[in-house]
């Protein structure tokens, strides 16, 4: 499990102050909340004395946590502020310390936690539209997966699902025979991964032709691990040669994937569009925007790729034994994305001793 990276932990609006939130990141347990004056603090979610979740604790009005089971205190920086069983004894409050406290940043409508040990990496990747006034932004989730969050990764990459997996909604059978061209990060900067697939004169199904108004057009599509825990789609769609002119329509589609443990992950989907000027082409007194069009007729498709991952996580349990995984063409980005895992993952493992 890859732990020196951003993970989300919710959209802003999700962290109301005062309130305490309990939750598993990368196989950490963590205790966060917003403090009055608007800060995100997360810490590790046992208390030091008997491991009681400090979840289960209550906010105090000098903005301490204090645990339920004996009262030991901790600032939004993790140090132990108050014991009843050692009140007045400031020296030795002073001596034991605290819990771990965890980096958070708040930034473009997510807060982000860095789960490695030692000081956090770069600031975590830009989620721009989310927060933008001038787009409108619709939120699916948050959702538990009882799968690797590596397969929903994979998922991602993997557009041949789309016939026969979501043939009721967005998939249709020509999909799949899409060329796809992939892309990897020279350096390790962000996107670590990224694939283009064009369109041209193609027909689109009727649930995605229905979002931009058009039956056959033209079609650029971008899908990027940005960072594992980060996964940006931008969908481009206009009439034959339209691409790049005002006819043109498109969304940006947000997945953050964070690790619960090996097996479970919990997801959140984040649909922006362009919010549309009064006047403009295409504009429609009262009708919802793209955004809130593609989130309502995607829950079925999430519900969908939710229950092709949970079935095809059971399917780790059993030993291999002669059986192979078979590989096609159109594998090759989510093989390329298993082996930029695997190498994140290595990193991060300890380097063994040397023999005698």
């Amino acid at each position: 499990m890859i732990r020196n990276t951003w993970y989300a932990v919710g959209l802003s609006g999700e962290l109301a102050s005062g309130e305490l939130h309990g939750m598993t990141v990368a196989g950490r347990p963590l205790v966060a909340w917003r403090d009055a004056g608007g800060q995100v603090h997360a810490l590790d979610g046992r208390c030091i004395h008997k491991r009681f979740p400090l979840a289960k604790g209550r906010l105090l009005e000098d903005g301490s946590l204090e645990c339920a089971y004996h009262g030991f205190r901790f600032d939004g920086c993790g140090q132990c502020v108050g014991i009843p069983a050692l009140e007045g004894s400031a020296a030795r409050l002073e001596r034991i310390g605290g819990v771990r406290p965890y980096t958070t940043v708040e930034q473009d409508g997510v807060v982000w936690v860095w789960t490695g040990d030692g000081e956090a990496g770069d600031r975590p990747p830009r989620t721009p539209e989310i927060a933008d006034v001038s787009w409108d932004a619709e939120l699916w989730g948050p959702c538990t997966v009882q799968a690797s969050a590596r397969l929903l990764v994979e998922n991602l990459f993997d557009l041949t699902h789309f016939y026969p997996l979501h043939a009721g909604n967005i998939g249709t059978f020509a999909d799949a025979a899409v060329a796809v061209e992939t892309a990897r990060s020279a350096d390790g900067t962000p996107p670590l991964l990224g694939t283009t697939r064009r369109r041209e004169g193609f027909r689109f199904g009727a649930t995605k032709g229905g979002w931009f108004g058009v039956e056959v057009g033209d079609n650029v599509a971008t899908h990027e691990m940005v960072v594992p825990g980060l996964f940006r789609v931008v969908e481009r769609v206009a009439p034959p040669s339209g691409l790049g002119t005002d006819a043109e329509r498109s969304f940006v589609l947000y997945h953050t994937i964070t690790p619960v443990d090996e097996g479970s992950h919990v997801w959140r989907r984040v649909v922006c569009s362009k919010r549309e000027e009064a006047g403009a082409a295409g504009a429609s007194a009262g009708r919802p925007s793209l955004a809130a069009r593609v989130t309502a007729d995607c829950v079925q498709v999430a519900e969908e790729d939710r229950w092709a991952l949970e079935e095809q996580q059971r399917m780790f349990a059993f030993p291999d034994d002669g059986f192979r995984e078979v590989h096609i063409k159109s594998d090759a980005a989510v093989l390329l994305a298993r082996r930029i895992l695997d190498e994140l993952e290595a990193r991060e493992r300890p380097v063994p001793a040397p023999a005698g």
